[in-house]
């Protein structure tokens, strides 16, 4: 026996030793992988009948997947499945890992503890940190921007109603007390005796109504405005609605001219209960507009007339007019059967003052139905958001990064991509829990989360070392007691080399 072959032994043991103690030391780090030797016997030619030892040919790693663990970290984040996130390390070389321990360092750059940058898709203009994420092309870093998110203007509002069938023109009115603004934005102002005084107090109207309901829009500093719409059964299937913002009606014209009332339209339903014809009538007499417009704004049969300095402004409805007739004629005369109807709008129009743009919408109104039911708003919606601060992040299953604001706004920022590889175990490790692609892993595929070979990104969730300790510890002591007995071996042929030379 040679000293050779056990020292060979005791080599090998105590680089297996170092490999388990590795796996062991790292139990507890996320997303590592363990290894195991792989042993093979020395010879030294063909023709040898007694080998020379053994050496650890190569070190093989273990990609499979370790266990789930939830964290509620929202930037803690583990692959459900195939796939390795990529990172760009301060070289700029891209590389690989399964920790999912990312943070935002004060650049807005999602990282891990080693400061490599996590990759994705990013804005398709990165001078708009609003602008759309693009996929696919080259990932890049993902850089999350903290930047408040300007207001906007209410530009759509959407609302399907129901007005009762059965309400009697005339009868059951209710009443609501608004003020008045002309065509300039400008309060109109009575004196004591209610007659027109450019100096005196705000107006005060009397409306009246079967139905009304008020929503929220924003003007363009994103201030929040009432809207309170009205409306009033005028004749069978034929209703007129108007709209007040912040409790004032608009109506046009300055000074002590005679005003028509605006933002106000028609809806006309067929015997069916559905909304089927429309006029767009003009009170300034320019003729019926572009029957485009299904719903559009119109005279609703509301003026404000201005007498005398001793005869007060009221609100004349008998004397209304559109294209010098009638509101109620006109509208007949200009109505349009429509039984497919597919939109139904009408554009609103207010100048709120307080150095914000004039609200400016459109009111669409497909779906509202006459039926003999109590009317009721059954839907509404609209575009428009006062301004929002960054108040936290959001990570979905496909890796989408969504920033979520105070005004409860929501904007995508990047998508997470993942890598995936032909022979995953070419993979050559660089520390810190990352590897680099080889030629014998082949070039990375790149994908997003939830897609093709790809598993799902979870966030909140870490994906534990995959050691088994219980085995690595067994491992260990059979490593142990191979060492032991490679040492043995020695010994005795010392003891032998010993006798030997002795004789």
């Amino acid at each position: 026996m040679s000293f050779s072959q056990a020292l060979s032994g005791l080599n090998a043991q105590s680089e297996n030793l170092k490999i388990l103690g590795n796996n062991i030391a790292n139990s507890q780090t996320v997303g590592f992988k363990s290894s195991g030797a792989i042993f093979s016997d020395v010879f030294a030619g063909a023709s040898s009948q007694v080998g020379l030892g053994v050496k650890i040919s190569d070190v093989r790693q273990d990609f499979a997947a370790g266990d789930l663990e939830t964290s509620g970290r929202t930037l803690d984040l583990a692959v459900a499945g195939e796939g390795f996130y990529r990172v760009e390390q301060t070289s700029g070389e891209a590389a690989y890992t399964r920790n999912g321990q990312f943070s935002q360092d004060n650049e807005g750059f999602l990282v891990n503890a080693s400061g490599q940058r996590l990759t994705g898709y990013g804005l398709s203009d990165p001078n708009d940190p609003f602008s759309a994420v693009v996929p696919g092309g080259a990932p890049e870093a993902l850089n999350i921007s903290s930047a408040d998110i300007p207001a906007k203007a209410t530009a759509d509002v959407a609302a399907t109603y129901n007005l009762n069938a059965s309400t009697v023109p005339g009868q059951g009115l209710q009443q609501a007390t608004v003020q008045a603004v002309d065509g300039n934005g400008d309060l109109i102002t009575v004196d004591n005796d209610g007659a027109f005084d450019a100096t005196g107090d705000p107006l005060e109207l009397d409306v009246s109504y079967h139905f009304s309901n008020s929503f929220t829009t924003f003007d363009s500093l994103g201030n929040e405005r009432n809207i309170t719409m009205y409306y009033e059964k005028v004749d069978d299937n034929t209703w007129k609605a108007f709209q007040a913002v912040d409790g004032k009606l608009s109506f046009d014209g300055v000074d002590n001219a005679a005003q028509d009332l605006e933002n106000s339209f028609w809806l006309k339903f067929n015997s069916n209960g559905q909304l089927a014809k429309y006029s767009d009538l003009d009170g300034a007499g320019a003729g019926l507009r572009d029957e485009d417009d299904i719903v559009g704004v119109a005279d609703a049969g509301y003026r404000l007339a201005f007498g005398t300095a001793t005869t007060p402004v009221n609100l004349d409805v008998d004397n209304a007019s559109a294209n010098g007739q009638d509101a109620t004629q006109a509208f007949n005369q200009a109505s349009v059967d429509n039984a497919g109807l597919t939109k139904a709008f009408a554009n609103l129009e207010f100048i709120v003052g307080d150095g914000a743009d004039p609200l400016n919408y459109d009111f669409a109104l497909t779906g509202t139905t006459q039926f003999n039911n109590n009317s009721v708003q059954n839907t509404l919606t609209q575009d428009g958001y006062t301004s929002g601060s960054l108040a936290g992040l959001e990570i979905t299953r496909d890796g989408r990064v969504i920033r979520i604001y105070t005004n409860e706004e929501r904007r995508d920022a990047g998508q997470i991509v993942l890598a995936n590889f032909a022979n995953e175990e070419g993979l050559q490790s660089i520390g810190d829990n990352a590897w680099r692609e080889t030629n014998a892993s082949g070039i990375g595929i790149i994908g997003t989360g939830g897609t093709g070979v790809f598993g799902t990104i979870e966030s909140g969730v870490l994906e534990n070392s995959n050691v088994d300790l219980a085995k690595q510890l067994v491992d260990t002591i059979v490593a142990q007691r191979a060492y032991q007995a490679n040492s043995t071996s020695i010994s005795t042929q010392d003891e032998l080399l010993q006798t030997i030379i002795n004789l």
